[in-house]
């Protein structure tokens, strides 16, 4: 993508439509979890500037209890785009850690 576009704008541009019209709603109807949808994923995480294109849809995933049903290879996919997402954005590591602990003392 980088050398077919070549300026950072219009990589944007294009990751952002891709976002919206193709890997948004293959993940929310959850056919994209375990195909090429993730691979494609992936492939944008690797962008540094492009962070901010896919982490909506990236979180929503997470966050979803479904996410958790998943074979190996698909898991092992997921861990790169996680381990991206947490690096780059340190707090919402405390803050699910928070969501959690509170979901735990709400139950008891």
């Amino acid at each position: 993508m980088r050398r077919i576009l070549q300026e950072q704008d219009r990589i944007t541009t294009a990751i952002t439509n891709l976002m919206y019209y193709v890997i948004a709603p293959a993940l929310k109807t959850r056919v994209g979890l375990h195909d090429t949808t993730v691979d494609l994923l992936c492939e944008i995480s690797k962008i540094p500037f492009a962070y901010r294109t896919w982490r909506k849809e990236v979180w929503e995933v997470f966050l979803d209890n479904r996410f958790f049903v998943m074979g190996p290879a698909a898991a092992r996919k997921w861990r790169m785009l996680i381990q991206t997402a947490m690096i780059t954005e340190k707090d919402r590591l405390v803050e699910l850690l928070g969501e959690i602990v509170f979901m735990f003392l709400r139950r008891s």
